[in-house]
């Protein structure tokens, strides 16, 4: 009778010493004390914070692919555009970042000898927070006066957009204790893109529509940093 007893003292002894050295060590997890005190794992996280509102500008060149008959087929422009977060959705660790709509208003100034106009309306811009590994896709829709075959007339615009857009000002480093960066108020960006713009003309003035294909562009695209994730939209290094 003697033996399963100190059997059963050994096996109470030892849960005893395991169940200490764990809450010991626990306690040493939660509470550091002395020279360990407040620290944080020296680990640098990178973040990418869409601004508030995010604009840009850019420099166009179009080909006029309706008219064969000898008239000026090349336009060349100007725009600009300002968006705010619309919808936001994906997982922050899919590569790139969450998905993102952005909406907002825009304008163009554009010219075909001796011809010109002005559009503007909205746009609306679909790409990734972070790294937007097929491009970033835009829609834009309003109405515009002037040209369609230099008759001034009043028309309908709507363009399709995809390329890449670089907004350095959305990326931050910052160690994993420290806060999460606030959005910017506001943040420039760079563009390179091909689009698509369809016109069709509000009266019976000047041809019925237009189909221009082309290439806008950003000036400042070209400025530093000259690195190759910039030339493909990816977060600079």
């Amino acid at each position: 009778m003697l033996y399963p007893t100190m059997a059963a003292r050994i096996r109470i002894g030892a849960f005893t010493a395991c169940l200490a050295v764990s809450q010991l060590a626990s306690a040493q997890e939660i509470q550091l004390s002395g020279p360990l005190e407040g620290a944080c794992v020296a680990i640098l996280k990178r973040d990418a914070t869409p601004a508030i509102l995010e604009g840009t500008h850019y420099l166009s060149v179009a080909y006029d692919a309706q008219h064969p008959d000898g008239t000026q087929r090349l336009q060349v422009g100007t725009g600009a555009e300002l968006t705010l977060p619309a919808v936001n959705f994906g997982p922050r660790y899919h590569y790139g970042g969450p998905f993102e709509f952005r909406l907002g208003p825009w304008g163009h100034v554009g010219s075909r000898l001796p011809g010109s106009f002005v559009e503007g309306g909205i746009v609306t811009t679909f790409g990734q927070q972070s790294h937007a590994q097929w491009g970033t896709f835009g829609l834009r829709a309003g109405v515009g006066y002037g040209d369609l075959i230099a008759d001034d007339t009043s028309h309908l615009t709507i363009t399709l957009t995809g390329g890449i857009h670089q907004f350095t000002e959305r990326y931050s480093s910052r160690g994993v204790c420290d806060p999460v960066p606030e959005p910017a108020t506001f943040a420039y960006g760079s563009i390179l893109r091909l689009f698509a713009t369809g016109r069709r003309a509000l009266d019976d003035r000047g041809d019925g529509w237009q189909l221009t294909f082309g290439l806008e562009l950003s000036p400042t695209f070209f400025l530093p940093p000259h690195a190759g994730p910039k030339w493909i939209g990816a977060p600079p290094p």
